[in-house]
């Protein structure tokens, strides 16, 4: 049984998480990088805080579409 419809548009997980790579690579950049409390430092982190709630969502839909819900939490632990 499928939990979820699929939409006729939108992002696939492989673009999520390269967007979510992007963003956080631009927030390291800003921190380690640049001048703090310039415009742009601002600017690259509040875009770069875009990356955690994408990853976040992903390992949601992981888990709701995982048959075994013991094997993943387990593999995290152990590794």
């Amino acid at each position: 049984m499928k939990l979820t419809l699929k939409p006729a548009f939108g992002l696939s997980g492989s673009a999520l998480k390269v967007i979510a790579m992007i963003s956080m690579v631009i927030d390291h950049v800003a921190l380690y990088l640049m001048e703090h409390g310039t415009i742009l430092y601002e600017t690259m982190r509040c875009f770069g805080r875009i990356a955690f709630p994408v990853f976040a969502f992903l390992i949601a839909e992981g888990f709701i579409h995982t048959r075994n819900r013991v094997h993943p939490t387990f593999r995290v632990i152990v590794y």
